[in-house]
């Protein structure tokens, strides 16, 4: 009998079993982040603490795109998430409906030379055409505070061991080059350590253990010690996560939402899968070698219950 691997599932052409955990954790952070008041709105003619208009959006030079396709915001990544439950009084975060050209609203549905796109991963708009970069081009949306991402993303991999000068010089948005260059502040990596299997019961299935790596950065002690707080407290937590093989994930290829997508707890409904079990947690402040980088980690013991295998 040729020998075959066992539970395969959808193979190279979907999900399996850590990238499946890995965004459902990602997801869950960012919806619990969210909910917790971790955004902010930015609107048009409304200054910013530093007296500026943040709707006004900056070109930048991007390989991929020929020059005046691409202007960014401001954070890592804009709220794609609607339907949020939020802390009372506040303004719920909000999708952008379109971009302003010297102040003529273009809607995300309009067609034409003014046809765009949003970037919702990487928080800016990719128009259909160069755009005359002496215009001034505006969107309202709402930025997340926290940046939550994988510990292969190469921000981790540089704040860990390239963490001095080069770092500082990166840190806040710029108008010369596109966001998958730049490092944005608070993070948190997700990481995963210790995974091990024992029976479910008998005829099959099994109960997988793992210890998930939370891996805080932050500019300043007190962000690092509230969210490091916030994490903490979720030591046992637990959820149904989303079956992705059988969900269209929310973003496509060019980061942009999917149609009929309102927010994880919605996608979760959809297409369940199976359950993450949150046991025990530890914490730890982490020594940097950069002065201006605070770091903490957190330590989850998960166990996941998989009876198709």
């Amino acid at each position: 009998m040729p020998f075959s691997f066992k539970s395969v599932g959808p193979g190279f052409a979907g999900y399996e079993f850590t990238d499946t955990l890995f965004y459902n954790i990602k997801f869950f952070l960012d919806n619990g982040f969210l909910e917790a008041g971790g955004y902010e709105n930015v609107t048009r003619g409304v200054s910013s603490f530093f007296n500026v208009d943040d709707s006004v959006l900056r070109p930048v030079f991007d390989e991929r795109y020929n020059v005046g396709r691409v202007y960014n915001g401001l954070g890592k990544s804009w709220v794609w998430e609607s339907g949020i439950n939020v802390p009372s009084g506040a303004v719920p975060p909000f999708r952008p409906s379109g971009v302003w050209v010297d102040n003529i609203f273009h809607s995300i549905n309009e067609t034409g030379f003014f046809a765009h796109k949003i970037d919702f991963q990487r928080g800016r708009i990719i128009f259909d055409n160069a755009i005359d970069q002496n215009s001034i081009v505006q969107a309202e949306y709402s930025f997340r505070k926290v940046n939550v991402d994988f510990a292969d993303d190469p921000d981790f991999r540089t704040l860990i061991l390239q963490g001095q000068e080069q770092f500082l010089l990166d840190t806040f948005p710029s108008g010369k080059q596109p966001k998958d260059h730049q490092i944005y502040l608070p993070a948190v990596f997700i990481d995963m350590r210790n995974l091990s299997s024992t029976g479910l019961q008998l005829g099959g299935g099994q109960i997988i253990s793992n210890t998930i790596l939370l891996h805080v950065f932050a500019d300043h002690p007190s962000d690092r010690n509230h969210i490091n707080d916030i994490l903490f407290k979720q030591n046992r937590t637990s959820f149904i996560m989303a079956d992705f093989n059988n969900a269209q994930f929310p973003l496509d290829a060019d980061g942009d939402v999917r149609a009929g997508i309102t927010n994880f707890s919605d996608i979760i409904a959809n297409s369940p899968g199976h359950k993450l079990v949150g046991d025990t947690a530890s914490s730890f402040k982490v020594d940097s070698v950069n002065p201006g980088i605070f770091r903490a980690r957190i330590e989850f013991d998960i166990q996941i219950s998989l009876g198709d295998i």
